[in-house]
């Protein structure tokens, strides 16, 4: 029972340090622009005695700060990341070796890569059949303003500061924390659970938790944090790749319907093979491993 508490005492501090970083950096940038723009919104008032629409600019303020949130995440990110070592060290833990930071092959880089992004294409397909007004409404809107900003600061935090972080998280931290208390399958489905729920979005917790699964295998098959780093990187600047460049009135045409079910298809195809090279990649591994071990001893 005491092993239990440590242990759920330590997932929530892993999960707490990067979360409540964001809402610190949120808040504070927050308050300084609304600072900035109710002050704005005073003077040019008061100088041109006119009134401004009070809903629509405070609809401008929140829809502005949601368009931040790539930074923010940049920000939390950096601030998390040197938490995490510093909790480490006090644990007398090396950071990396948790993590399994290991070497990963240029083989299992690609491999990743096209796993990641044929999952955000068979995710998009499986958002399509979601009642996603019914269980999120502001879904899309929120998407939407997140991707709507700058193309390299989104990038940089949705693409590559988030699933960094993120995977240092759920699969290095926690997922090695569950590890020592459980088998391997509950200790995958219940890391993938608590990514899900830490999203606090329904339709973003439902893949998020299917997307959770997958880098937790792919991480035990290739015995590197790397690979999940990989596929959640792909997956992510895949998606923000259609946001900002995505044709819609080429998607909604008939030529863009037969491309759709063409990447469709062979985003099937590239997941069950790139899924396969992991897995029996896997075997190799064990049975060189098991090789070594006779010969050591």
């Amino acid at each position: 029972m005491k092993n239990f508490f440590k242990a759920s005492g330590l997932i929530l501090l892993y999960m707490g340090v990067y979360f409540v970083l964001q809402i610190i950096v949120t808040l504070i940038i927050s308050f300084g622009y609304m600072l900035m723009q109710t002050f704005n919104y005073v003077l040019n008032t008061t100088l041109n005695d006119a009134e401004i629409d009070s809903e629509q600019f405070i609809k401008n303020i929140v829809s502005t700060i949601i368009g931040y949130t790539p930074l923010f995440i940049i920000m939390s990110a950096i601030g998390a990341f040197f938490f995490y070592i510093l909790i480490s060290k006090i644990r007398k833990k090396n950071l990396f070796e948790l993590c399994e930071f290991n070497k990963i092959s240029v083989i299992e880089v690609i491999d990743t890569l096209l796993l990641g992004i044929s999952s955000n294409v068979l995710t998009i397909v499986f958002i399509s059949f979601l009642p996603i007004e019914k269980l999120t409404p502001e879904y899309e809107e929120l998407m939407e303003s997140i991707n709507g900003g700058n193309f390299i600061i989104t990038l940089l935090g949705v693409g590559i500061a988030g699933p960094f972080i993120e995977e240092v998280v759920f699969r290095g931290l926690i997922y090695n924390e569950l590890k020592r208390h459980m088998r391997i399958m509950p200790a995958v489905v219940i890391q993938a659970l608590l990514f899900g729920i830490y999203h606090l979005n329904v339709v973003q917790g439902i893949y998020a938790f299917l997307l959770g699964i997958i880098l937790a295998l792919a991480l035990n098959w290739t015995g590197t944090i790397w690979s999940s780093i990989l596929i959640h990187f792909s997956f992510n600047t895949f998606n923000i790749a259609i946001s900002y460049f995505a044709d819609e009135s080429y998607l909604e045409s008939t030529e863009g319907t037969i491309t759709t079910a063409i990447s469709v298809l062979a985003s099937i195809v590239i997941f069950g093979l790139c899924t396969f090279v992991l897995w029996v990649n896997r075997k190799s591994k064990k049975q060189v491993k098991e090789q070594n071990n006779a010969i050591i001893l």
